[in-house]
């Protein structure tokens, strides 16, 4: 009986964590790919977890156990239901109903729009499925097994299963299946799993009919158990226990996905991490185990906090590594606690309740209020010092005096005071540093950073035994930091928003304002526009001096001041791919209309001659706010638009998803679309699949341009490219230009698609554009299957994938 029940659970836990980076791949099209999407969608889930634990707790604790069987196995029943009917209703024949007809499109903040499309998709089944590992442990503990009173164990189980999910979807099932055929095998796993619940209920009345129930069938009142109810102080634990984990992952997850892709094998990675801290928890660790991890725990949060403030970050790979390691240790502790405070079965749905309300409270507070009251990435900082306050305690200490409490506030305000001491003194501790390296012979350059930074750090180590008063050390220790990033950044950051889709900033120094999304450059412009003028048409003659400026001042004439501050910058610049598809462009159609997924800076309009149209597809409407200068600052950050207009070129918006809209967009045909949309450091998956390529060439002209900016550190999504044009039958060629020496110029690669070769003959008049690189191991990417594994750049990845068959050989040379 027990291995069915764990079976049972392990099937349940499966679909429930297999169903979640599914439905939120397929809802990512319709808000561009943003990060936050993951965020709301694991909102949606932990919403629906709370709703069926209370579900599972009011059915467990009121009604009869035959009752119980009959109300869930009709919920069950309903859910199936409703899966057949959008098998009927959708187009696809998706059992699994995402409608993009339900998706906000131009908004702030999407949340609710984005709800209403995960309730209508999966709403009802997840909800079902959820219910499942309470309700069948509360089953098992009332059957009278000989296990039955700690089926915690059960737990465990459950969470194996959610854990394989994770890791077998973006590995396997993303790889392997197309999305509709992933909704069928989801749907086929619940049949199953309904099938295997009313077994359970037999098994039930079989156990029960040999051993006297602790509880009879029909007859909620009789209770054997006499445990005391948990305190309210209890409650509140587990609470907290629940939300800190739950949130670190959203904020890990935030931040690995804003520097790569938002995918589905990159949100797995801590949702994976997350699981493993629930199995090991409930699974009995040795205590020594979990003594070691309460004693590593507050040494990666300072380590962390050392990083943040000092800003003398490792590689990218060991910075991931540190964020990664840091949650993991995190989960592991508070999951332990929490399972250390379980209660006796009696109270066995109330604790899951409780539970899953501290883990809804996480993705509230990281997927809605973050984003709605901080202009940053706030949330990560601020669970790190609610995770100090919540680690265990090694030593059992007695009652604190009115002195230990006072000390709790001083103390953490002399470390604060001390910092500042010290930074202010950075000049001094700067030479004495460098006589003691020099003197003894250190090699490490930055001892200066880690005696203004990292000894506050130390001194708060000391403090792990009080939570309040290291809780409250590692907080001003981190407004430190704030400070001194502010104190740094006023000089060069005029503006710093943050809206649904990530954190804007406009950064400036001596010569420039630049638009930053994340940790991606989207755009600069020259504040000195004449100056700058001068300097970049000089540049690719090699008259790059200073001293011609004055000169060059003396003659020119109105005509040609006349498009000043229209010199795009960055991957725009007129030496690079874009202004080499201009140049062909000129030879075409020099009028025709050029449309713009993503705007940026604005720096695309540049090119826009009088009369000529131009239309932006942008879906976040602060970055329009920024670029437009809305409102109108005295000082403003960007002028390309605005000398675009004033020169007569016809700018238009379409606000929302770029697909969604083009669809839209029936009654014109472009000459050039420029597909320049960023969510992270890529190009949203969506935007790059047959049906989109298939709607670009819909929207351009017999001898129009697809052009797909697909520069990214991480991912070659030049195999894709390529892919999709030998699947469409039409030509493409690549530039990758790494040229980054002239003056406001950033290095780029950029692939430009047209329906023949005879049209792609003006662009290749230019030898730096080469045909495209072959893979055949990457698929053909389309709206029901794309493969991040195929594409990425790291070597253990691509070993991985050759071991398997699924790539080319890698050599060790490389």
């Amino acid at each position: 009986m027990p291995l069915f029940y764990a079976l049972t659970l392990f099937l349940s836990a499966s679909l429930l964590f297999m169903v979640q980076p599914m439905v939120g791949r397929m809802v990512l099209p319709l808000l561009g790919g943003t990060p936050a999407v993951w965020n709301t969608c694991m909102l949606f889930f932990q919403i629906l977890l709370l709703l069926g634990y209370i579900y599972a707790h009011v059915v467990g604790t009121r009604l009869a156990l035959r009752q119980q069987v009959k109300v869930h196995l009709g919920v069950l029943g309903l859910a199936f239901a409703s899966m057949l009917v959008a098998t009927l209703l959708t187009s696809n024949h998706s059992a699994i109903a995402v409608l993009s007809s339900l998706s906000p499109q131009g908004l702030k903040y999407p949340y609710l729009g984005i709800l209403a499309v995960l309730t209508v998709a999966i709403g009802l089944p997840f909800f079902a499925v959820s219910t499942s590992a309470p309700l069948l442990q509360k089953w098992f503990s009332e059957s009278g097994h000989p296990s039955a009173k700690d089926p915690y164990f059960l737990y465990s189980a459950s969470n194996i299963g959610s854990l394989i999910a994770l890791l077998g979807y973006p590995f396997f099932i993303e790889s392997m299946l197309v999305v509709r055929s992933q909704t069928w095998m989801w749907a086929f796993g619940f049949g199953l799993l309904a099938i295997a619940i009313y077994q359970c209920s037999q098994l039930l009345w079989r156990q029960m009919e040999l051993t006297p129930p602790v509880k009879p069938l029909n007859d909620v009142k009789v209770v054997a158990d006499d445990s005391p109810a948990p305190s309210l102080i209890t409650r509140l634990k587990w609470i907290a226990l629940s939300f800190v984990p739950s949130s670190l992952m959203l904020s890990v997850t935030t931040y690995i996905t804003t520097d790569i892709a938002s995918l589905a094998l990159l949100w797995v990675i801590p949702l994976s991490l997350y699981l493993i801290s629930f199995i090991i928890a409930f699974a009995k660790m040795p205590p020594l185990f979990m003594t070691i991890l309460t004693l590593c725990a507050p040494v990666f949060i300072l380590l962390l906090l050392f990083m943040m403030n000092s800003g003398n970050e490792p590689d990218y790979a060991i910075k991931l590594l540190l964020h990664v390691i840091n949650f993991g240790v995190l989960a592991i502790v508070c999951h332990g606690e929490l399972a250390r405070q379980r209660p006796s079965t009696k109270y066995l749905t109330e604790f899951y309740l409780w539970m899953s309300v501290g883990g809804m409270l996480g993705g509230l507070f990281n997927g809605l209020i973050a984003p709605l009251v901080f202009n940053s990435t706030f949330e990560y900082q601020i669970t790190l010092v609610i995770a100090c306050l919540v680690l265990p305690k090694l030593e059992v200490t007695g009652p604190s005096s009115f002195r230990s409490h006072m000390l709790d506030i001083m103390l953490p305000l002399v470390v604060y005071i001390l910092a500042i001491q010290l930074e202010d003194n950075s000049e001094k501790l700067a030479d004495v540093t460098r006589t003691i390296q020099q003197n003894l012979k250190i090699p490490f350059d930055n001892l200066a950073l880690v005696v203004i930074y990292g000894f506050p750090a130390m001194i708060a180590y000391f403090f792990v035994e009080r939570p309040v008063r290291f809780a409250l050390t590692v907080a001003l220790l981190f407004v430190f930091g704030y400070q001194s990033d502010m104190r740094f950044l006023n000089e060069r950051m005029k503006l710093r928003e943050r809206s649904f889709f990530g954190v804007l900033k406009v950064e400036s120094d001596e010569l420039s304002n630049r638009l930053v999304h994340g940790t991606t450059l989207h755009g600069t412009q020259n504040r000195y526009a004449l100056e700058f003028q001068i300097v970049s048409t000089l540049a690719p003659m090699g008259l790059t001096s200073p001293m011609l400026i004055p000169i060059v001042l003396q003659e020119a004439d109105e005509v040609w001041r006349a498009p000043l501050g229209r010199t795009p910058e960055t991957y725009y610049h007129r030496t690079g791919p874009v202004g080499s598809i201009f140049k062909a462009m000129e030879r075409v159609n020099p009028k025709g209309e050029i449309g713009m997924i993503g705007l940026g800076t604005g720096s695309l309009t540049c090119y826009l001659k009088p009369g000529q149209r131009g239309t932006i597809f942008e879906i976040d409407t602060k970055v329009v706010n920024i670029v437009e200068n809305l409102p109108e600052p005295s000082d403003p950050y960007f002028t390309y638009l605005k000398r675009a207009r004033e020169q007569g070129a016809i700018i238009e918006y379409q606000m929302g998803d770029a697909r969604l809209k083009l669809e839209e967009v029936t009654d014109r045909k472009f000459s050039v679309l420029l597909v320049d949309a960023f969510s992270s450091d890529a190009i949203p998956v969506h935007l790059l699949t047959l049906e989109a390529l298939k709607l670009y060439f819909d929207r351009v002209e017999a001898d129009g341009f697809v052009c797909l900016h697909i520069s990214n550190r991480h991912l070659n999504l030049e195999f894709v490219c390529e892919r999709l044009a030998r699947e469409l039958g039409v030509t493409a060629r690549v530039m990758n230009d790494g040229d980054d020496q002239y003056f406001g110029k950033t290095a780029s690669t950029w692939v430009v698609m047209t329906r023949t070769e005879k049209a792609i003959e003006p662009l290749t008049a230019d030898p730096r554009w080469t045909k495209l690189d072959v893979d055949e191991y990457v698929p053909v990417w389309t709206d029901d299957f794309s493969s991040l594994l195929s594409v990425l750049r790291f070597k253990q990845v691509r070993k991985f994938r050759a071991f398997f068959g699924m790539g080319a050989p890698v050599s060790d040379d490389e």
